[in-house]
């Protein structure tokens, strides 16, 4: 990854659930207000979870105007001007193909899944 990663937070909210293997995944609220991973695919997203937090330990979140790392639930390619891409179920990235939310723009090319990309945060 060859970009300054950067942006507006969101603070340290809490989590829902034990996020400790969700950082970087796109992240949405339940009905208690508390950061959970995004389930709903091509769904709206709150942000991008920086952090690892275990159960009880605050949640750090990247909103839109940050360029963040996110995973990649899949290979993306790389187009000018960025990638759109959406949530899959999981909370990784995909390639938006024309439904869903747009989240971002994927600033490089993903390989497969679980890769690390820089992503624009638009939403």
């Amino acid at each position: 990854m060859s970009f300054g990663l950067q942006g507006p937070g969101l603070g340290m909210l809490n989590p829902g659930a034990d996020l400790s293997s969700s950082q970087f995944l796109f992240a949405v609220t339940d009905g208690s207000g508390n950061v959970i991973v995004n389930t709903s695919a091509g769904g709206n997203c709150l942000g991008v979870i920086q952090n690892a937090p275990t159960s009880g330990n605050p949640v750090s979140l990247w909103r839109a105007g940050s360029v963040s790392k996110v995973k990649a639930g899949g290979a993306i390619p790389f187009v000018s001007g960025g990638t759109p891409v959406k949530s899959d179920g999981s909370g990784q990235a995909v390639a938006q193909g024309g439904s869903g939310v747009i989240l971002g723009y994927a600033l490089e090319a993903a390989s497969g899944s679980g890769v690390l990309i820089a992503v624009a945060l638009g939403q």
